[in-house]
């Protein structure tokens, strides 16, 4: 297949690649190809990588699904191609493919001509020039997408070929590190959710008193709605998706006009808990607690804020428990389904059982997540610090501003 993919791919542009001695411009359509192959309803033995396996950003594909329940029509790719998410470019999902399957047809099939090879392309796909560049021309407007014809216009600067590998050596290694990070990342992650599910498991077996969320909140609020065209200017609004990890932030929040009356009633205040009230049953129940001062944010109608009585229980000891498998149990087991969407209320809430340890117990407890939590805070400053680095790096490599040198 390689051979073939290569042959065809001798024109005027690449004939005399052996001797490129310098940098020159090109678009990418004279450095990579789509590759039609026939497209098939996949067999279930298929290894199938839909958008979703696409991780924005990486550079390898790090999982698959089985293709067994896939019936619709399918592109086929080998081990090496290059797969680039064409639905909304601006998510940035491309991947070398490290094994042979099928993908979804929102998913292109690139690979190199002779005069580059998919290794270094990835990194001109990764940049944040590129990214910009086709999703301004992205065409159709509820589900953009992009064409081979768009980012064939593209144009880079294209170093000799042993330059090419050089460059990407450089790159991968830093890339390289940077999912080594993140691995270590996931298994603190994985060692803090394990022991979060132990220390509510051994509060139950030594018989820890249980109390209600009645008896420990001061009171409920549920968040504010107003129509869309007040959406644009003013303080932030949170939402569900600012609800990570047992802790409330104000990322990417969008700005809500609201008079000072709503902002007063709609605040949020350090140690109050939010709980999401109604969505899909995998996300209703999502709850954490304000950690910080937020500022002046008011909070979303699908919420419900719950003002805890910090005089029996401590804040950061309920953001750690509505991150365990007994507070998961207990909201699935109060939602009321509907179509689409699941709900509870604050009477659902009211009847949820919580361990409850004295609060020097509860304190001990947090410190010791905290230790984790600084642990994890240090593995990601390692990775974000490599990643400014990889960025530096592809603005001066990929460009030409710093030329890394070659064996004569």
């Amino acid at each position: 297949m390689e051979s073939k993919t290569k042959a065809v791919s001798l024109d005027h542009f690449t004939k005399n690649v052996i001797d490129q001695k310098e940098w020159i411009t090109t678009p990418l359509s004279e450095c990579i190809q789509e590759v039609k192959n026939v497209s098939v309803v996949p067999h279930k033995k298929d290894k199938y990588v839909g958008l979703e396996n696409l991780k924005s950003g990486n550079y390898h594909i790090k999982d698959y699904a089985p293709s067994r329940n896939i019936k619709s029509i399918c592109k086929i790719f080998e081990k090496g191609y290059l797969l680039y998410g064409k639905l909304r470019p601006n998510l940035d999902k491309a991947a070398i493919a490290n094994f042979d399957g099928v993908c979804s047809t929102e998913i292109m099939v690139l690979n190199s001509k002779i005069n580059t090879f998919n290794e270094f392309i990835i990194f001109h796909i990764h940049s944040d020039n590129f990214i910009q560049y086709v999703s301004n021309k992205t065409f159709g407007t509820k589900m953009p997408r992009t064409s081979m014809e768009i980012i064939g216009d593209y144009t880079i600067p294209l170093p000799p070929f042993i330059e090419q590998h050089k460059i990407a050596a450089i790159l991968s290694t830093v890339d390289a590190s940077i999912e080594a990070t993140e691995r270590i990342i996931a298994q603190i992650e994985q060692l803090k959710k394990g022991l979060i599910q132990y220390i509510f498991h051994d509060l139950m077996v030594k018989k820890c008193v249980e109390i209600l969320l009645a008896d420990v909140s001061l009171s409920y609020k549920n968040g504010i709605y107003k129509e869309p065209h007040y959406y644009g200017t003013g303080y932030p609004s949170i939402r569900m998706y600012n609800i990570i990890n047992g802790y409330v932030n104000k990322i990417n929040a969008p700005l809500l006009d609201v008079t000072n009356e709503e902002l007063e009633f709609y605040s949020l205040k350090k140690g109050d808990l939010l709980i999401n009230r109604v969505n899909s049953i995998d996300l209703v129940g999502k709850a954490g607690i304000v950690k910080d001062e937020l500022g002046p944010v008011t909070f979303e109608s699908k919420n419900i804020r719950v003002r805890l009585n910090e005089k029996l229980i401590l804040p950061e000891y309920m953001s750690i428990f509505v991150q365990s498998c007994a507070y998961t149990r207990q909201i699935r087991m109060m939602v009321k389904s509907a179509i689409a969407q699941s709900t509870i209320n604050q009477d659902d809430l009211d009847r949820l059982l919580i361990p409850l340890p004295s609060l020097d117990e509860q304190q001990k407890i947090v410190e010791i997540l905290k230790s984790i939590d600084r642990k994890i805070l240090i593995e990601i400053d390692i990775r974000n610090n490599l990643v400014r680095i990889k960025k530096g790096l592809m603005q001066v490599l990929l460009t030409g501003k710093v030329r890394v040198k070659v064996d004569s």
